[in-house]
């Protein structure tokens, strides 16, 4: 509950995009870094590198991929058993 509401505060009024780790951690990143590579950076730096792609709401989406404000992520790392 408490996610949702820091979300409608800042909807529409802040350049940054609110994202959620799978364990419920919050990470800011700014609109023209949010994809899915910035936010397993902003995570770990070293996650970034061993990254492959990322859960974004349960569908595997590429590091490419834009994150919205609200998204619940899990990135995949290269070793198929580990996630972050």
């Amino acid at each position: 509950a408490h996610y949702l509401s820091t979300l409608a505060v800042t909807r529409g009024t802040d350049q940054k995009i609110y994202c959620f780790s799978y364990t419920g951690d919050m990470y800011a990143l700014p609109r023209e870094e949010g994809t899915l590579f910035h936010f397993a950076d902003r995570v770990h730096t070293q996650l970034a590198v061993q990254a492959r792609g990322g859960l974004v709401n349960g569908k595997f989406q590429p590091l490419t991929y834009n994150v919205s404000n609200g998204d619940c992520i899990k990135i995949i790392k290269n070793n198929a058993d580990e996630t972050y």
